[in-house]
């Protein structure tokens, strides 16, 4: 009876334990993956302030060539954002703001670039690693 007194007591640790540890080791990865900066001198990412669009762009097609970024995202106003390319780069030069998808398999993993008057005024990086209620 003892031995199975102690085997269930073995059983209820290892459970509380899981329970314990769970909560645990997903905050630990939420804060270590978790990112929020906002950069409005200098430089950040590949991207500087005060840049024009076409040279914001031109940062932007060679980080995604080399595999830094996914997609280039325009974001026109009153509308939600979408990618795009060379050729729509005169209609993206009115946007305030534009969207570097690092890794669309985040939830949110992107840098944002917000304009004013064509000059870069403002990177914001955020990535989080799934989303929250």
């Amino acid at each position: 009876m003892q031995w199975m007194l102690k085997r269930m007591l073995k059983v209820f640790l290892i459970i509380l334990g899981i329970i314990i540890f769970i909560p645990i080791a997903f905050a630990g990865y939420f804060y270590l993956s978790y990112k929020d900066d906002t950069v409005i001198e200098g430089e950040a990412y590949g991207f500087q302030i005060g840049a024009s669009h076409a040279e914001v762009y031109s940062a932007a097609k060679s980080l995604k060539q080399n595999g830094k970024i996914k997609e280039i995202h325009r974001y026109p106003k009153n509308e939600y954002h979408r990618e795009f390319g060379d050729e729509d780069l005169t209609d993206a030069t009115v946007d305030n703001r534009w969207i570097m998808i690092v890794d669309p398999d985040w939830w949110n993993n992107s840098i944002y670039l917000d304009f004013t008057s064509g000059k870069l005024v403002e990177i914001r990086r955020f990535r989080m690693c799934c989303e929250m209620p």
